[in-house]
């Protein structure tokens, strides 16, 4: 036997000796554990989001609702689905099966409950240091809290997705199998139960994991919980508990009930006794506990003092203190009205049972920081409160402003602990309870205690050390390198022997190692930076050695060989070994011939290694799994019903007329429009041509020079004969000069969309007898076949002011026509005269092209955001702009946020004053949303610019360079809206997106940057009243994105619908129905943001069409069209609410004879009264209707009827008989006036003064232009 007394120390170090007041042979302590929480992936992140007093509730995470919304979309929901706010976990549809040997197959049929505890289990035994075999066959436990009744479980997804395979699904999602898989997978000969007590399940399981260690049921025992919730919609098991923003507040005069949230949290449990002969590393010891029921109270669920009072009095008694030694309980704490009172009152009874001190231990609670995680809040509390005493310090409990006026804190034991505190000791170890009191009556209580004190002896080690790393793949082995140089950084003053000897022995070891050679802790972090900064293979450096375990035989796939090579080089091993301790551990070359021998493959026992050495287990970084999606997928994605582009298709002009009237023509600066003049006036055409220029001269009765201002243009009109004028063609923005200036840029603007909004101001008011058209003829506007060399968004803007004035002229005619220089001018001749055709039509190369829209496919895939990466969002104290920030942060909470805005935030010495007085709500929720960001780890800039003023901007994002070295991307959400009806308003609303977009492309020229996203909006699609400079320049930042993306840079332009109650919207009231999108939710539209932006498109349209809009309704007058599918879903749509409608029998007439619109009226009635059977004569009111009621009735009958109805006449013909006749009268009225032309322009002429007025509004104006049936 070897003399380890005899091995030379070369070193000193410390040897570990512990003093304590007494060990009870009851204690139980927690050597290992392990949790995921809400923006915590491991417990470091838990403690400092506790300490750092963090609120994690938050929105349904983007990187779940897809499969929510996927499974909803199949049950026939729509996208209006709601969810509440929580703390909730990401990315539980991941899973590293390979590691488990788990196919893909059958870990996306089993259920995230069973993956996720898994691996928590896996990494709690890490960390306590009894990985590899030392678990293996003991008479270890497993016990879980789980709750079996949730309202909605995985098997959900696999009986609506694959339901071929709900059968063999059934071991993965059984509750009982979530302990035995542990068992199962690790040969744990103790107890595996699964416990459901509803709220109080996980410390139940904690209960009775102690009491079977102490019964020997087992020797060690795993415990923790689970809590997932896979369908958290609005309102769901509201048992009149839950919070109205979904936050606890514990305590507070304020709590209204408690918040919802998940983790998984786990635990590996053992005598103390034991632990501490074995030198394991103690978390805090489990001193006592007890469990009770309510019994029969004032309500099955309603909690009961008394039994609270009593659960922790036997827990005292079980633990054998003194309760005045206890200075902290982590509460059920709820934060509801009845519970928080009664809790408080059961702990202060059970404290005068022993002491009449007032407010001498504080208590708290983890649900104001996580929620409630329902059946494993007991765990979560737990871990709050062991690592307060890890730490030495109590967090603070979140939300605590009032006291309860329900709570007489004064009188009482206890007072809220409500900022991060120091725990001081008098003489006495730090000992606290945690309760947990089930919503089934069952309650427990623990008391836990600091781990004994550790006091340190100088001892001699070794001076070589070894270091052991491997991992399944080689990409885990580099991230397993990386955290250990990590941790060593974190932890300059670690123990290098405890390290080796807690990772050597109490790891498993897997086919990819590594294993290093040092003589201190600085020498390995040395060593481990070059394996960070390397590829393994590469390695050539002393005392570093990397190896696959006989990777070459088994590429081969010869097993017997394999095994037997793998007892060969364990054997060689074991001899190196041993002779390595007989040379008292100073033969570095025989150390050096076991690292090789490992690397290569042999199994070695490095216990051997530290026999009769002082060492002890410590904390290290656990296993890095290599999480891939394991989901039940629906077929198709509903993310593709909030995507759509336009694309270009061919379409042959099938006939034009004859140009008649004279034309007016805009010129020029290229020539076309002299050869255009040519072919007119041999078509004897007489044409007037305009030059742009400076100033106003009139060359000739057929030639004028004006400027492009108003004055002008209107001396023009003044001037010409416009008896005979019929046309008006814009050719003035085709010119060979390019934007590399931003004087080159307004001038080109001023020629064109400038002049366009004067002439169309001053045409409007000419008051022609017929109406006039205006054609706008421009170049390379759109990406049509993706082959243009070049695009200029300038014209485009002049398009987009086309698309509003389509609506907001009734005199005029406008259309757009898009040309490249390689089509002939002659080829829109016959274009210019066509009838009924596209609002948009371009030309590429002598082919003719129409827009359509048409949904797009997009890859569901988070946003990566670069750690400390730099982010610059203009009109980010926006609506739009604070959510893209905070969307940002939460993909990486050390973002580093640029807000430039036109207007200053207030400075920060006064935002303590501004959120005090509370009396800007709007700018108070602005600074409470940057103080979030910058609380998650953000550092956030704010700048004051205008963003279409060069110089200035020049300075901002040069000191943002100077600041930061570099920009990893923009977000220009910069903008406003509002009527153009000067052109100071219409520059106000164009510069901060075109001018704005330029400049801040030109001042970022040299940035490498990630992306370059603008907001845009979906009116570019249909223009809107008073709106031309808005839609217009939304359509220069469509045509820019396109531009820019063709020179390499990414760049994204999104149309976005309206979002609800935010941006331009905020404080609106939209009438979805009548909308072409209906208005999106704000967590939806960032989730289609993150999708689109990793999309390769550098234009999309985001919002969900509402097929049932009656603006579709006017079908080929739009200034789009539709593509095939979408059309075919409108008819659908169309159909299929006829359809849903119930047959109704009616009675009445003798004859029998029920006309169409009688029988529709019935059925409409039927869908809102219920009844099966009408009289044509019943009156509504009578048979039960309401005002409610007949609004329905209207919505219903306005589908088939746009346009011809109100409330009032339904009010005024309230039998089936009498609207049938209404209706049917009104609409041959309809038709008579469309027979004759006079009749009908000057009804739409009407229809459009009524507009200008204000008497009607848009969506009126296209129901009743749909009555008249309308062909242009």
């Amino acid at each position: 036997m070897l003399d380890f007394n005899s091995v030379k120390k070369t070193k000193s170090n410390k040897k570990r000796i512990i003093e304590i007041e007494e060990i009870s042979g009851e204690d139980i302590a927690v050597i290992g554990m392990y949790a995921r929480l809400p923006q915590a992936d491991d417990i470091e992140g838990f403690w400092d989001n506790l300490k750092n007093g963090r609120d994690c509730i938050t929105k349904f995470p983007a990187s779940r609702r897809r499969d929510t919304e996927s499974y909803l979309h199949y049950k026939g929901s729509t996208k209006r689905n709601r969810y509440s706010t929580g703390a909730y976990l990401e990315d539980i549809d991941k899973f590293d099966n390979s590691f488990f040997n788990i196919t893909p197959k059958e870990a996306s049929l089993m259920s995230p409950n069973q993956r996720i505890f898994l691996e928590a289990t896996w990494k709690a035994i890490e960390d306590a240091g009894y990985g590899g075999k030392k678990l293996v066959g003991s008479k270890t436990g497993v016990y879980i809290g789980f709750e079996a009744d949730a309202p909605f479980d995985y098997t959900r997804y696999i009986e609506a997705f694959d339901p071929k395979s709900v059968s063999v699904a059934v071991t993965g999602n059984l509750t009982s199998v979530i302990p035995s898989r542990i068992s199962y997978l690790l040969d744990l000969k103790g107890p595996s139960i699964s416990i459901d007590t509803a709220c109080s399940s996980a410390l139940v399981a904690v209960h009775m994991a102690c009491k079977g260690i102490k019964n020997k049921d087992c020797e060690m025992a795993i415990v923790g919980s689970i809590r997932l919730n896979f369908m958290p919609m609005e309102g769901q098991l509201n048992f009149g508990i839950n919070a109205s923003d979904g936050r606890a507040k514990t305590f507070d005069d304020s709590s209204d009930g408690t918040g919802s949230g998940e983790g998984v949290i786990t635990y590996l449990l053992k005598p103390l006794s034991r632990a501490l002969k074995d030198k394991d590393n103690i978390h805090a010891v489990i001193k006592g506990s007890a469990i009770n029921q309510d019994g029969r109270s004032i309500g099955l669920s309603a909690p009961n003092v008394l039994a609270q009072e009593d659960v922790i009095v036997s827990a005292w008694k079980d633990a054998g203190i003194d309760p005045e030694t206890v200075s902290y309980i982590e509460a059920h704490g709820t934060g509801t009205k009845l519970g928080d009172p009664i809790e408080v009152d059961g702990i202060s009874r059970a404290f005068r049972r022993y002491t009449s001190k007032k407010q001498f231990c504080s208590i708290g609670s983890v649900k104001t920081n996580i929620g409630h995680l329902d059946n494993a809040a007991g765990v979560a509390g737990m871990l709050k409160a062991v690592l307060s005493l890890k730490n030495k310090q109590l967090p603070a409990s979140l939300h605590y402003k009032v006291p309860n006026r329900r709570i007489n804190f004064k009188d009482s034991p206890v007072y809220v602990n409500d900022k991060l505190t120091p725990w001081e000791t008098h003489g006495f170890p730090r000992r606290c309870g945690v309760s947990s009191f089930g919503f089934s009556g069952t309650n427990c209580h623990i008391i836990l205690e600091e781990a004994p004190s550790v006091v340190n002896k100088s001892i001699d080690r070794p001076c070589l050390e070894v270091l052991t790393l491997s991992a399944k793949t080689n990409d885990a082995l580099k991230e397993l390198v990386k955290r250990y140089r990590l941790y060593i950084q974190k932890n300059e003053d670690v123990d290098i022997g405890n390290m080796c000897y807690t990772q050597n022995t109490g790891r498993w070891h897997f086919d990819y190692r590594i294993a290093v050679i040092a003589r201190n802790t600085i020498e390995l972090k040395n060593k481990l930076d070059k394996l960070v900064s390397i590829d393994f293979e590469d390695i050539n450096e002393k005392e570093i050695y990397f190896g696959i375990q006989l990777d070459n035989i088994k590429q081969k796939g010869q097993n017997g060989l394999f095994e037997s090579k793998i007892k060969e080089l364990s054997c060689e091993a074991d001899k190196k070994l041993e002779e390595f301790i007989l040379s008292e551990k100073t033969e570095e070359d025989v150390l050096y011939d076991i690292c090789k021998r490992y690397v290569e493959g042999a199994n070695i026992d490095w216990d051997i290694l530290y026999k009769g050495e002082d060492r002890t287990r410590i904390s290290l970084p656990t296993y890095p799994f290599r999480r891939t999606r394991c989901w039940i997928n629906a077929e198709e994605g509903l993310e593709n019903d909030l995507f759509y582009v336009t694309a270009w298709e061919s379409k042959i002009l099938k006939k034009s007329s004859t140009i008649k009237g004279s034309v007016l023509l805009f010129r020029d600066s290229i020539g076309k429009a002299e050869k255009l003049v040519a072919i007119l006036r041999g078509m004897q055409v007489n044409v007037i041509e305009v030059d742009i220029g400076s100033k106003y001269k009139k060359i000739n009765n057929s030639r004028y020079q004006i400027s492009a201002s108003a004055k002008a243009i209107q001396s023009l009109l003044n001037d010409i004969d416009i008896k005979d004028l019929r046309y008006v063609i814009h050719m003035a923005s085709i010119s060979e000069s390019s934007t590399e200036d931003i004087s080159i840029l307004k001038q080109k603007l001023q020629n064109g969309i400038y002049s366009l909004y004067h002439l169309l101001q001053g045409t409007a008011k000419l008051g022609l007898k017929d109406r006039l058209n205006i054609v706008v003829v421009s170049e390379y506007v759109n990406k049509i076949c993706g082959e243009e060399n070049t695009l200029k968004p300038e014209n485009a803007a002049m398009f987009g002011m086309g698309k509003s004035a389509f609506w907001e002229y009734p005199n005029i005619s406008i259309r757009c026509i898009d040309i490249d220089r390689d089509t002939d001018i002659s080829v829109i001749v016959p274009e210019i005269s066509a009838e009924g055709v596209e609002f948009c039509t371009g030309y590429r190369n002598g082919n003719r092209y129409v827009e359509i829209i048409k949904q797009a496919s997009i890859e569901n895939k988070l946003l990566d955001i670069k750690e400390e990466g730099v982010y610059v969002i203009t009109g980010g104290a926006g609506g739009l702009g604070i959510e893209f920030a905070k969307r940002l942060v939460l993909r990486n909470r050390r973002a580093k946020l640029a807000f430039i805005n036109r207007s200053k935030l207030p400075e920060r010495n006064d935002w303590d004053a501004i959120l005090a007085s509370g009396s800007d709500e709007k700018m108070c929720r602005l600074l409470n949303n940057i103080k979030d960001m910058e609380a998650r780890g953000a550092e956030i800039t704010l700048l004051s610019a205008d963003v279409s003023e060069f110089e200035g901007m020049k300075v901002v994002i040069s000191e943002l360079k100077r600041r930061y070295g570099n920009i990893n991307g923009i977000i220009h959400s910069a903008g406003i809206s509002k009527r153009d009806e000067t052109e100071e308003d219409l520059r106000a609303v164009l510069s901060p997106k075109i001018e704005g977009a330029w400049i801040l492309d030109r001042l970022t020229q040299e940035e490498n940057l990630d992306f370059f996203v603008m907001c845009s909006s979906a009116i570019t699609l249909i223009g809107g009243l008073g709106g031309g400079g808005y839609t217009a320049a939304n359509a220069y930042l469509d045509s820019f994105s396109a531009q820019r993306s063709s020179q390499g840079k990414r760049t994204l332009a999104i149309n976005w619908a309206a979002w609800e109650n935010t941006g331009l919207a905020e404080g609106m009231t939209i009438n979805e129905d009548k909308e072409l999108f209906r208005v999106l939710l704000p967590e939806n539209a960032l989730d289609a943001f993150e999708n689109a932006l990793n999309s390769n498109l550098d234009r999309v349209i985001i919002g969900e069409l509402n097929l049932s809009s009656t603006i579709l309704n006017l079908g080929e007058y739009l200034p789009f069209r539709l593509s095939d599918n979408l059309k075919k879903n409108t008819i659908e749509k169309t159909v299929q609410e006829e359809e849903q409608l119930k047959d109704i029998k009616l009675k009445g007439k003798e004859e029998q004879d029920y006309t169409k619109t009688e029988v529709l009226i019935a059925k409409i009635w039927g869908e809102v009264l219920g009844f099966e059977e009408f009289n044509v004569n019943d009156n509504f009111f009578t048979l039960g209707g309401d005002s409610i009621m007949i609004t329905r009735v209207e919505t219903l009958l306005e589908k088939h009827y746009p346009g011809r109805i109100t409330i009032s006449e339904l009010f005024a013909y309230p039998t089936i008989s009498k609207l049938s006749q209404y209706l049917s009268s009104s609409q041959i009225s309809g038709k008579e006036a469309d027979t004759g032309e006079t009749e009908l322009r000057d009804s739409i002429f009407k229809l459009f003064e009524d507009i200008r007025a204000g008497s009607r509004n848009i969506s009126s104006a296209i129901k009743y232009y749909d009555s008249l049936e309308v062909r242009r």
